[in-house]
């Protein structure tokens, strides 16, 4: 029996796992380590699966992607689960780029990564199975304003979260993170599920864990959630979590 058997490890990427987009040596060597010993490393993120093969490390469990909307084999090519918005996410795209001076709006696609920047023809007459849209803002008292609005009609149909401060993401509310984490324990048996983030996004995946960390880099509100707190993302957290998990884990 390796040490670390039977637990499944759940990173965010931006602001937990990653720095600046740049992924600390010590994270990618922390993980080979706990992979060899017997863990399951994944990640749950707001991004789609493409932008995570470009890092030097491999999964050895599905990924959670574009915000608990989409759980994706790496190993296959496959989607395992995926949730779809409602229809009206039409209606409350057209609303939020007709009211609101965006600096960017995105379509995540079933078909395609995403779409930027659309019209509201384009948002009109797009046909494709939608995964969630993505709104960023000039400040954040508009993404949090944009939010309030939204809510007032579609807050039955849709969940709004924020991944970074400007930044507001429109999802279908019967998905998100710590749904998918739920999936992944069943799938994989895992007796033990840690999981660790940073942002708005992150608050039903930490919910899930059985163990949850937020990074020192981490919305008060987010560190006020987690069982646990760990150092900085570019202090290489997920490499602290995993020499700290050895250490207890020894000691038993």
């Amino acid at each position: 029996m390796k040490i670390f058997d039977g637990i499944l490890l759940l990173s965010d990427l931006d602001g937990t796992l990653l720095y600046d987009t740049k992924l600390p040596p010590e994270n990618a060597e922390a993980i080979r380590y706990f992979q060899e010993n017997g863990g399951l490393f994944s990640v749950a993120t707001g991004r789609a699966a493409d932008f995570i093969k470009k890092y030097p490390f491999t999964p050895n469990a599905p990924i959670i992607t574009i915000n608990g909307t989409v759980i994706y084999d790496c190993k296959t090519g496959k989607v395992i689960k995926e949730y779809f918005m409602h229809p009206d996410c039409k209606k409350a795209a057209c609303y939020a780029v007709t009211n609101y001076d965006l600096i960017r709006m995105s379509i995540y696609s079933a078909k395609e990564n995403y779409i930027s920047d659309p019209s509201i023809s384009d948002i009109e007459e797009f046909s494709k199975p939608v995964h969630k849209m993505v709104f960023a803002m000039k400040s954040e008292e508009d993404a949090l304003r944009l939010r309030r609005d939204l809510s007032k009609d579609y807050g039955d149909k849709f969940r709004f979260e924020r991944s970074w401060p400007t930044g507001l993401e429109m999802c279908p509310i019967d998905s998100g993170k710590g749904l998918c984490v739920d999936i992944l324990r069943a799938m994989t048996g895992a007796k033990t599920v840690v999981c660790a983030g940073d942002y708005e996004n992150d608050f039903s995946l930490l919910a899930a864990a059985d163990i949850s960390y937020a990074t020192a880099n981490a919305h008060p509100d987010i560190i006020a959630a987690a069982d646990r707190k760990t150092v900085h993302c570019k202090d290489a957290a997920i490499a602290h979590i995993i020499h700290e998990l050895e250490k207890e884990l020894r000691k038993d």
